[in-house]
C-alpha cells in the first residue's frame, strides 16, 4: 500500500501529498526533499512561460485583443497565444481604476465627447498603452440606456414602422441636440485636424462628404482601423430615403475614401478594407466605415 502511495505519479497528487506527510517522516523519507520535488513540478508550467524566446509576430485579430506569437523555448519550436482578459466586475476595482491609470493621453474632444489612451497600472511607461478610453460627459439617460446591458431582438423594419415610429424618434433626436458633435465636423468647428479627405466644403452643394478617424478607434492598432464617413446634405436619415439618383454619388464617394484610406495608412490596399453604410442606433445619423483586418463576421461587414 505504501509502495503504491511513493509512486512519483500518486505521490504528488495534492490529496495524497498531505497525507503521506506522517507517514514519511516516520520512515525516515525526507519530507522536505518531496516537497521540494513537488513545488518544482508545480513550478514548471510558470517557468515555460518566462523561457519564451520570441521570433515573430504570426497574427493580431479581434481589433488587437488577441496576438499569436511564434518563438521557441529550450530550442523547440511553440506559439504564445495572448489575449485581454475581460475586466474584474467587483465595485472596489472598478472604483479605484480611474485614479490608478498612468500615462494618459487625450486623443481629441466633440462636445460631449472625449477620448484617450492610457495604461492601465503602475507603470510610467507611455509605449504601449493598453487601454482605449471613451467619456461622455455629461451624459443624458438616453445614453445611460445605450450603454447598459440589455437583450436584443431581431425586428423586421416595414416603410410603416419606419414613418410611423423610427422617423419621428429620429426627428426627436436631432431637435434634441443628440447630433450636434456631427454638425460640429461637418462645419469644421471640431476634429479639423484628423481629417483625412473632405471635398471642398460647400462648394459640392448635397453632394460633399468628408472621410476621418472613428471616435472607437485607438488610431494605431491597424487591426481595429475605422474611419467615419460623413455627408454634408441632412435629408438622408437612413438607407430608406436613398434612390436611384445618388447611385454615382455614392459610387464615388466610396471610391474617395478607398483611394484616401490606401494614400493615408502605409501598406494597405483598397481590397482589405470594407465599406458600409450604417445607421447609428435608430438612424440618428448616417455614416460609411472602413474597417481594415478582422473575420468577415466581426465589427461592420
Amino acid at each position: 500500500m505504501m509502495h503504491e502511495y511513493l509512486q512519483p505519479e500518486v505521490l504528488y497528487r495534492p490529496e495524497v501529498f498531505h497525507r503521506c506527510g506522517k507517514l514519511l517522516a516516520v520512515l525516515g523519507i525526507r519530507y522536505s526533499a518531496a516537497k521540494d520535488v513537488m513545488s518544482e513540478e508545480a513550478y514548471r508550467p510558470i517557468s515555460l512561460i518566462r523561457d519564451f524566446k520570441f521570433d515573430r509576430l504570426l497574427n493580431q485579430d479581434q481589433a488587437g485583443r488577441r496576438s499569436v506569437l511564434c518563438g521557441h523555448i529550450n530550442s523547440q519550436p511553440c506559439l504564445l497565444i495572448l489575449e485581454r482578459a475581460p475586466f474584474p466586475t467587483s465595485s472596489t476595482y472598478l472604483s479605484s481604476l480611474p485614479i490608478t491609470l498612468q500615462s494618459l493621453e487625450n486623443l481629441g474632444a466633440n462636445d460631449i465627447y472625449f477620448w484617450y489612451l492610457a495604461n492601465n497600472g503602475p507603470s510610467q511607461t507611455t509605449e504601449p498603452t493598453d487601454l482605449k478610453i471613451n467619456l461622455i460627459y455629461p451624459c443624458t439617460e438616453q445614453h445611460v440606456k445605450k450603454y447598459s446591458k440589455q437583450g436584443v431582438r431581431m425586428v423586421t423594419e416595414t416603410p410603416e414602422i419606419y414613418n410611423e415610429k423610427i422617423h419621428p424618434y429620429m426627428q426627436a433626436k436631432r431637435d434634441g441636440g443628440r447630433l450636434n458633435w456631427v454638425f460640429n465636423i461637418i462645419e469644421g468647428k471640431t476634429e479639423v485636424e484628423d481629417v483625412i479627405y473632405r471635398t471642398p466644403q460647400g462648394r459640392d452643394g448635397d453632394e460633399g462628404f468628408l472621410l476621418l478617424p472613428d471616435l472607437n478607434w485607438d488610431r494605431k492598432t491597424m487591426e481595429g482601423l475605422h474611419l467615419l464617413g460623413l455627408v454634408e446634405r441632412r435629408d438622408i436619415w437612413s438607407v430608406r430615403d436613398l434612390k436611384k439618383k445618388h447611385t454615382k454619388w455614392l459610387r464615388d464617394m466610396r471610391q474617395k475614401f478607398l483611394e484616401a484610406t490606401v494614400k493615408s495608412y502605409e501598406g494597405l490596399e483598397d481590397d482589405q478594407l470594407k465599406f458600409n453604410w450604417k445607421s447609428d442606433g435608430a438612424g440618428e445619423y448616417n455614416r460609411a466605415i472602413g474597417e481594415y483586418g478582422g473575420r468577415r463576421g466581426d465589427g461592420d461587414g
